[in-house]
């Protein structure tokens, strides 16, 4: 829709999503220049996972024990998929909120401290396209922590006999909730 001098009735509509694209990919970029990003997927990855092999070490121990004792026994009784990431799922959640707040209270802070805020507030971009930019950037960044986390996640699949596989789709879009 044009107005009667040849201009779209909203300028900033057709690149908004552009300008704001372009933000998030910046802001992602910026992470992985900075060695704050790389410590804390590095940690994140190191913390899950070691507690992912404790908790399969002591299950793996517990089940040894139990044959041992009784040759009658079964198995769990319950599903040890359930078990496994019951106890991931406090060790995640805490590293998440350790985590995340490091990233994201820098992401504005940055812009101050190195002066771009004010050539980001002179462009014709609007505070809401640079919060929703940031916010899309760190959002990508989670998402590669996820991924990380489901490299632990398909690590248990070939290491739990009889898996419960229905139990991973969740576990994973509730921690992307949190």
């Amino acid at each position: 829709m044009m107005c009667s001098n040849n201009y779209p009735l909203n300028p900033y509509q057709p690149t908004d999503m552009r300008i704001i694209a372009k933000i998030a990919r910046a802001e992602l970029r910026s992470l992985f220049y900075s060695p704050i990003a790389w410590v804390v997927g590095i940690a994140f990855f190191l913390l899950t996972g070691i507690r992912f092999v404790i908790l399969m070490y002591v299950y793996s121990v517990w089940q040894e024990g139990m044959q041992d004792v009784s040759a009658t026994w079964d198995g769990w009784g319950y599903s040890l998929t359930n078990v496994m990431f019951d106890g991931m799922y406090e060790t995640v959640t805490n590293y998440l909120y350790l985590f995340i707040p490091l990233l994201t209270m820098g992401a504005i802070n940055k812009e101050f401290n190195a002066g771009t805020i004010k050539l980001l507030y002179s462009s014709p971009v609007k505070s809401r396209d640079i919060v929703f930019g940031k916010y899309l950037g760190l959002m990508g960044f989670i998402c590669i922590l996820f991924l990380l986390l489901l490299l632990l996640m398909s690590s248990g699949a070939f290491s739990i006999g009889h898996m419960d596989f229905y139990v991973l789709p969740g576990a994973l879009l509730g921690y992307f909730l949190l």
